[in-house]
């Protein structure tokens, strides 16, 4: 009977460890860990995070995650069992520059990073040759095709390149000339990539060219108006061959192929009178009109406009200088001379109309998906959000973030592709910050100059930034790959 409690004693205590091991496996596979601090059972918490390149090395608290605990879904990964709290999260790669936060885990509760993008430590850098003395860069709708704008010594010209068939030549090149851009205007491409249509400036007259890119044509459209004066042409997206300009304060549309004849000027055909600014988006013109402040659209293919009223609220603090830019009819944009920025969001029934900031500001970009507006003054970089945004981290309807605030002035702000993250030119610096405000937002250094860049400009599409070079005494057009191509499956 004695030798039999030993027995028992040891069967009992083998069956309480495997209740205890199986227990805590079981725990442990549900999420809860052991607090030595507590002494307790804890229910925990988990990250998530999808990166920008896909293969990384994770750490929590300094220590590097293993592979084999990373639950891996296409690009992202998931961290869980994680003790509520406070921790430092880093994340690496090689070549890369390291994004880190410290971040509070709650129980039972994932927090989640979907947008760490991580610049290259060193990036390999396109340069593209017979693009010496070019100031400004236009890419066309076409991927492969981009214009320049020459400005050497006593001559100006616009050459085109094509990358894929790697043509590179002269469209056009006068000297003793300058060009014109006003405010608001631009090198235009026509939307098939075939015209192009700049202002310039001969004898202390303004003219506007139109090149045809295949036959090389060149048309003095300012000539052929006869007694218009022409600003700020938009080509018609409705209607091939067409233009939209400005004349003083009103709005024409001109059809490059209405004159018949050779000796006959061009017939511009009137749309819209009394207005102080315009725009285009989809296939809709867009305009403020000067008797009442308010705002109107119609369609871009009407000879006859149905102006149609946008907002009940007349706009105030408006000129013939006021800049329109157009998401749609929902979301619409106004910046005055001076930098005051009124906003039209439609989807606040209550007040559709407000101002965002009383001066200074100087440009705004919209979002691709059209729930953000970026905004800027030369010292200062804003985010207002046009729409809820669920995803962490969260973000309220009709709610304005600061994202910088420099000392030293700022240029060519802009979005990155994932509207995630602003780009920004501060000297011969070009950085990309992010948006996320949980803890600090990480900011890294893209590429060094010797001197500040002439122009800077993401080309979403192709997953590339493009920089016109100053080298002194001459220009040149680089490139880098930013943000990393990732296969939706890679492994």
């Amino acid at each position: 009977m004695l030798q039999g409690k030993p027995r028992f004693a040891l069967f009992f205590l083998s069956i309480l460890s495997f209740c205890i091991v199986s227990g805590s496996v079981l725990f442990y596979a549900f999420g809860y860990r052991f607090s030595f601090e507590r002494g307790v059972f804890i229910y925990g918490g988990s990250i998530t995070l999808k990166s920008n390149p896909v293969e990384i090395d994770i750490k929590i608290d300094g220590i590097r995650i293993p592979d084999e605990d990373l639950n891996r879904l296409n690009q992202s990964y998931h961290i869980s069992g994680i003790i509520p709290g406070e921790h430092s999260i880093e994340v690496s790669s090689p070549g890369y520059q390291t994004w880190s936060k410290r971040i509070v885990v709650r129980s039972g509760v994932s927090s989640e990073f979907w947008n760490i993008t991580l610049p290259r430590q060193n990036y390999e850098i396109i340069a593209y040759p017979g693009t010496t003395y070019l100031t400004r860069y236009f890419q066309s709708p076409e991927p492969t095709l981009f214009a320049g704008i020459h400005e050497s010594p006593h001559r100006i010209g616009v050459q085109i390149y094509d990358t894929k068939q790697e043509i590179n030549e002269m469209l056009y090149s006068q000297p003793d000339i300058s060009f014109a851009f006003e405010k608001d205007e631009n090198l235009e491409w026509s939307p098939d990539a075939d015209r192009l249509v700049f202002p310039v400036l001969s004898e202390g007259k303004r003219h506007v060219l139109s090149v045809d890119t295949e036959t090389k044509q060149i048309r003095d459209l300012s000539n052929e108006l006869a007694t218009f004066s022409l600003f700020r042409p938009r080509f018609n997206p409705a209607v091939r061959d067409s233009l939209l300009y400005r004349s003083e304060d009103k709005l024409y549309r001109l059809d490059l192929n209405s004159a018949t004849d050779e000796n006959r000027p061009l017939e511009p055909l009137l749309l819209a009178e009394h207005i102080l600014a315009y725009d285009i988006s989809g296939s809709d013109v867009y305009i403020i009109s000067s008797e009442n402040g308010r705002l109107y659209r119609f369609g871009a293919d009407e000879k006859n406009p149905d102006f149609r009223p946008i907002a009940d609220v007349p706009l105030a603090d408006i000129d013939s200088e006021t800049t329109l830019v157009v998401y749609d009819e929902y979301r619409i944009a106004v910046l005055s001379k001076h930098g005051k920025l009124s906003f039209f969001n439609a989807y606040m029934s209550e007040n559709p109309l407000r101002t965002l900031a009383e001066q200074d500001i100087s440009g705004v970009q919209f979002s691709d998906d059209g729930k953000k507006l970026l905004f800027f003054s030369p010292h200062e970089t804003f985010v207002y959000f046009i729409r809820p945004w669920e995803v962490q981290p969260k973000r309220d309807q009709d709610s304005i973030w600061q994202i910088g605030r420099f000392a030293d002035k700022i240029s060519f702000v802009q979005w990155t592709k994932d509207y995630e993250h602003i780009l920004y030119v501060k000297g011969p610096q070009v950085f990309v910050t992010e948006l996320d405000n949980r803890d600090r937002r990480n900011i890294n250094e893209l590429i060094r100059f010797e001197r500040p860049p002439l122009q800077v400009l993401s080309r979403v599409s192709q997953n590339q930034i493009f920089f016109v070079k100053d080298t002194g005494d001459s220009s040149e057009l680089l490139s880098i790959d930013f943000p990393e191509f990732n296969n939706f499956f890679a492994e």
